[in-house]
């Protein structure tokens, strides 16, 4: 599955229609915080930190040099956060790289197959999986779709990418800390893409909204 370039007739379509769905999410959004809720979407978290060290494939998707370690700070939480026990969409914020250039990734649990890493997966809690970018990145190797893997041992992840419905490959380690508060740092992967990759301009038109309405209309 390929995504289609921006300057293209479907791109024009795909941006169009992503327009339309990003305003009618960012109203739902609005709405929410309006009620009285400080973030309409994974209203409670708790904050980690962390590195990153790049492996051998994060060069091939021209992410990072491999053996380069970063500081990481993130942000672990429940979609609508929902009560346990009751399944919820996990998500995990991840932001490394200089506070005034940094890179963010979100992640949620989806699949892993070339068709169902593109939906978004509902998991009780205590239940680890591997969480993905959902929505791909513009890179040198087609549109690249991230994916945290968890390996077993508390805040241990491998940090794996896909070109498209291709097989996962590994690219960097990540090991996180559970700290015993939550965060109001708030991360947006189209202003702030990884390195090496660009935001589509359709996926860019799907978030912008919602992500600005749940901010309140203010800056990170």
């Amino acid at each position: 599955m390929g995504a289609p370039d921006d300057a293209t007739p479907a791109a024009r379509v795909a941006t169009g229609v992503a327009t339309v769905v990003g305003a009618g999410l960012g109203l739902l959004s609005a709405a929410v915080r309006a009620l009285g809720r400080r973030r309409p979407l994974h209203p409670v978290g708790r904050a980690l930190h962390g590195t990153l060290r790049w492996g051998p494939g994060a060069a091939v998707a021209g992410l990072g040099v491999p053996g380069h370690e970063l500081a990481v700070v993130a942000r672990r939480s429940r979609s609508v956060g929902l009560p346990a026990p009751l399944p919820d969409v996990d998500g995990l914020a991840l932001r490394w790289g200089p506070a005034d250039a940094p890179h963010d990734v979100l992640l949620a649990s989806t699949g892993t197959g070339p068709l169902s890493r593109f939906v978004l997966t509902l998991r009780r809690p205590g239940v680890e999986g591997t969480l993905g970018s959902l929505m791909p990145y513009r890179s040198r190797l087609g549109p690249l779709v991230l994916f945290a893997a968890p390996e077993g041992a508390p805040g241990r992840w491998t940090l794996r990418a896909a070109v498209g419905t291709q097989p996962l490959h590994d690219v960097g380690a990540l090991t996180l800390d559970e700290e015993s508060h939550d965060t109001p740092r708030r991360l947006d992967p189209v202003l702030h893409p990884p390195a090496g990759v660009t935001t589509y301009g359709w996926a860019a038109a799907v978030r912008l909204r919602p992500y600005r309405a749940a901010r309140g209309g203010r800056p990170l």
